[in-house]
């Protein structure tokens, strides 16, 4: 989450940067890439893991554990 967070706070400050020195750089790209951050975070704090989706490596002499 933390990742996520850094990288689209990071790509959403280089829009800004550089909306500054380049005219090209529109207010709406850079509320796209707002709203984007806002759903990708949102979507990651509601994700949990499928228990289907989990898989366990265990060795060999595992089994024979008791």
């Amino acid at each position: 989450m933390a990742q996520a967070h850094a990288a689209l706070d990071a790509r959403v400050q280089r829009l800004h940067a550089l909306a500054a020195i380049n005219a090209s750089v529109t207010a709406e790209e850079i509320a796209s890439a707002e709203t984007a951050r806002a759903a990708t975070l949102a979507a990651l704090a509601k994700a949990r893991p499928r228990l289907d989706a989990v898989r366990m490596a265990v060795s060999p002499d595992f089994l024979t554990l008791r």
